[in-house]
């Protein structure tokens, strides 16, 4: 193990979720050297999954989505340096070299610098910032028209937020369901309806040939127009700084169980790290709030000396209409599912299953609707990949194993 000095210098890339929790959760494991955060944005840390929803709808202010007091920082000598790009890393000399010419040595290094949309056409909003949320807030009016290309968490919960505003919504999906990575198929009806009752209009199986601020232009020749275009496809991990410094990358920063790069004294953490995962037999990189709370602690956890592999089971939620969605672990390489509950009757489970022998599954996966109470036994089945049967699952009348 590498010898760990609680004076280190250790400077930060990212001042998000990820990198915030990293800087507190090094002062929650007694680091005492400096530790300074750069963010190229001008906002101190915030949450985003406030950004497509509560704030979107003007409900909340962004103060109020700060991962830590603005005070914290500074009670806790941590160094928050906003509006400071860093141009690239010099692993040779230790230090990061930010826009302007000013240089900052490192002894450890983590990059939290999370992701950024994928784009498509010219002129259409993205929705990752809190500039953005704000901007395209008031947008948001009732009789204009909306249309959203991509069906995922964001675009889902954009048109759950437009019609409540009473938006007229188009959602545009290239996949034949939605959020075709993250759910199993039945869930994908399901959110097709919930959204459709709602109003919004669906285009499935959609080949875009043109996107521009006012409509989308199919390939079949079929045009769209709107008052504002959302383009919602997914996003791309910030790891250009990485590759640039000789890091091994792979749409994100390969990282091990305890968040180190190939580099001993470099860490990757958040949306921008693919990790090794016991669960997983390929690296993974993972999007969620969750991840960027608890994966930080990791990285912590190694450069104070104390390394514990990350063991988390992935999970999310959605709230669209009133209808609270979560999901656990994966839905690929399952061979069997099974509800425990009834959709129709308001609350209900689907368990992705891995056939093991005879009546045994594991359990992989879990999506709830209205049923959040499912939830943590769900990890702990995937996690210890606990072997049940379909009835242990599916039989309300008993607690699950």
């Amino acid at each position: 193990m590498v010898e760990v000095a609680a004076e280190h210098r250790i400077v930060i890339i990212g001042a998000g979720q990820a990198g915030a929790r990293c800087a507190e959760s090094l002062r929650l494991k007694g680091h005492t050297g400096p530790i300074t955060i750069l963010g190229d944005e001008q906002e101190p840390p915030y949450e985003r999954p406030p950004l497509s929803k509560s704030l979107l709808a003007g409900l909340t202010n962004v103060e109020s989505h700060r991962v830590l007091p603005l005070d914290w920082y500074l009670n806790h000598q941590v160094s928050l340096r906003l509006g400071s790009r860093v141009e690239y890393v010099d692993r040779l000399a230790s230090q990061v070299i930010i826009q302007g010419g000013s240089s900052l040595p490192y002894d450890k290094l983590v990059f939290a610098t999370g992701s950024r949309p994928r784009l498509l056409g010219q002129g259409a909003w993205v929705l990752r910032s809190v500039q953005d949320s704000l901007d395209l807030s008031r947008e948001i009016d009732s009789g204009r028209r909306l249309l959203i290309v991509g069906a995922g968490l964001i675009g889902l919960e954009v048109a759950a937020t437009a019609r409540s505003k009473g938006m007229e919504v188009t959602l545009i999906e290239a996949a034949n369901w939605p959020m075709v990575r993250v759910v199993p198929r039945q869930i994908s009806q399901y959110l097709v309806e919930l959204h459709k009752t709602q109003g919004v209009h669906w285009v499935l199986d959609a080949r875009i040939a043109f996107v521009d601020e006012t409509q989308v232009k199919l390939e079949d020749g079929t045009v769209l127009v709107g008052d504002v275009v959302l383009v919602a496809i997914g996003v791309m991990p910030n790891d250009d700084l990485a590759r640039t410094a000789g890091l091994p990358t792979d749409d994100g920063i390969l990282v091990d169980e305890f968040g180190c790069t190939a580099d001993a004294a470099i860490y990757a953490t958040g949306d921008c790290a693919r990790l090794a995962h016991h669960l997983s037999s390929t690296p993974i990189r993972i999007e969620t709030w969750q991840h960027s709370e608890l994966h930080p602690q990791t990285v912590a956890s190694a450069i104070c000396g104390d390394p514990k592999p990350y063991r988390e089971v992935p999970w999310a939620w959605s709230d669209q209409y009133g209808v609270n969605l979560q999901m656990s672990g994966w839905t690929h390489s399952a061979d069997a599912e099974v509800w425990r509950g009834d959709p129709s009757s308001g609350g209900a489970t689907l368990f992705m299953l891995q056939h093991a022998s005879d009546d045994q599954f594991f359990v992989i996966g879990a999506t709830s609707i209205n049923r959040s109470i499912d939830q943590r036994s769900a990890r702990r089945l995937i996690s210890k990949k606990t072997l049940v049967s379909k009835i242990d699952i599916s039989d309300l009348n008993r607690s699950l194993p």
